[in-house]
């Protein structure tokens, strides 16, 4: 029996986890470590690290390293993602540091040099304990890099690789090539979900591409899709860390409901369900019942969806009942394309300018993925209210994909049919390799 360790360091790869099919078998033992139990074990390490004066100054070397990894980028036509992500990072940083950043990175001319250098470097100092007892495993699963926000992963992937253990990392999200920066470590295997990720991970990671196997993503599953309402539109909200103006968009598709009435549903990104956001919550509850809407969010303890398998069978069947998805710059663009599904992407915002750069919608257009995705010229992109209004209209009863560019899309973006029995496959043969 060939015993697994999965790992999760957020919600996002909890959903991957009971999505991609993990599954015991007479040749595979799964044990998972999900994002509660991580942030857990994650705030321990750093207390075992910052009680020793010696551990403490190699952690704070590695951060430093692996700071200046994540604005740099082997390639120069994919470095604007990653300058965007140093803007809205050094946004509140003291002006000296910021500054001492930037000449770091502008004079690294050569990051192949560097990162060898660096990588010599790295696997000396970074200090990882013995806790997760690696050994006992035949193998460790990741779903990134180490190139997130967690430190302590890096530390996991390291240990693995000083005690030969095999490593595998399937990239959890669209956007991780092109917008987190280089990753230090490097797991054994990189599962990946379509070509266009495979030549974001070989260029931008410089990863070897033996080493990297596309096997999609759950996300794209095909799935039964029926009654599909004529005039059903569904709104999927961001993140409001990364945009304020949810409710002023939403008020905008509101306007037209109350014209036109179309049935409308309006879908919580998941990060803003929280205690952070109850305030933002409560005003979205009183607009549904104002206009008489359906708002979706994942619940919290005390409401009456428990399950996160339940509200995600919910929303995917609500999603797919839609006619059009009005998004803002997320992988629901992705999603609508695949299951043929109208989409218009939200361009525009009511930002003041001296707003947070987070916020600006700018920085979410000029992302390596988002861009390239928009230059397919299947999705309305929208910049203002009447140009929002005029797309809503135009969507309802056609289908505005062409069907070889949205095969291109598919093929490009999406990657393969994903299936859970070629997943295992995979993992039996690194394992028994």
């Amino acid at each position: 029996m060939k015993r697994i360790l999965v790992i999760s360091e957020n919600i996002f790869s909890d959903r991957l986890i009971w999505q991609m099919g993990f599954e015991n078998s007479e040749e595979l033992e799964f044990t998972y470590i999900l994002s509660d139990e991580f942030n857990e074990l994650e705030e321990k390490y750093n207390e075992y690290c910052s009680k020793n004066i010696f551990y403490n100054f190699r952690f704070k070397i590695f951060k430093i390293i692996k700071a200046v990894y994540k604005y740099i980028s082997p390639l120069d036509e994919n470095y604007i993602s990653l300058r965007n992500t140093f803007e809205v990072d050094s946004y509140y940083w003291h002006p000296f540091k910021k500054y001492l950043f930037k000449i770091i990175i502008f004079s690294i001319k050569n990051v192949r040099v560097f990162k060898i250098f660096t990588d010599f470097i790295l696997r000396r100092i970074l200090p990882y304990e013995n806790k997760l007892n690696l050994r006992s495993y035949n193998l460790i699963f990741t779903f990134s890099l180490g190139n997130l926000k967690s430190n302590f992963i890096s530390s996991i992937i390291n240990e693995a690789k000083d005690k030969k253990l095999k490593s595998i990392s399937y990239i959890q999200s669209w956007d991780n090539p092109t917008s987190k920066g280089m990753p230090c470590f490097q797991t054994s295997y990189v599962f990946v979900w379509s070509p266009s990720m495979k030549k974001d991970v070989v260029q931008n990671y410089l990863i070897d591409e033996p080493s990297i196997s596309i096997i999609g993503t759950p996300l794209f599953k095909k799935k039964f899709k029926e009654n599909t309402k004529s005039k059903l539109l569904m709104f999927a909200t961001k993140s409001s860390k990364s945009f304020k103006d949810n409710i002023r968009i939403l008020e905008d598709i509101i306007e037209l409901k109350n014209i036109f009435n179309f049935e409308l549903i309006v879908r919580l990104h998941p990060l803003n369900n929280s205690e952070k956001n109850r305030e933002e919550l409560n005003r979205f509850k009183k607009l549904s019942v104002k206009n008489n809407f359906d708002l979706l969010h994942a619940p919290f303890d005390n409401e009456s969806i428990t399950l996160k398998e339940d509200y995600n069978e919910v929303a995917d069947k609500k999603f797919l009942e839609s006619h059009i998805l009005v998004n803002i710059y997320s992988t629901m663009n992705l999603e609508a394309i695949f299951h043929n599904i109208n989409v218009i992407n939200i361009d525009y915002d009511y930002r003041n300018k001296e707003s947070n750069p987070r916020q600006n919608i700018l920085i979410d257009r000029m992302q390596v993925h988002n861009d390239r995705l928009m230059n397919y010229n299947l999705i309305p992109n929208v910049s203002s209210k009447k140009e929002l209004h005029a797309a809503i209209m135009k969507s309802f009863g056609l289908n505005q994909f062409n069907p070889k560019t949205r095969e291109a899309v598919i093929q490009n973006e999406c990657g393969p049919q994903y299936s859970k029995d070629y997943f295992l496959e995979l993992i039996k043969r690194v394992v028994n390799a």
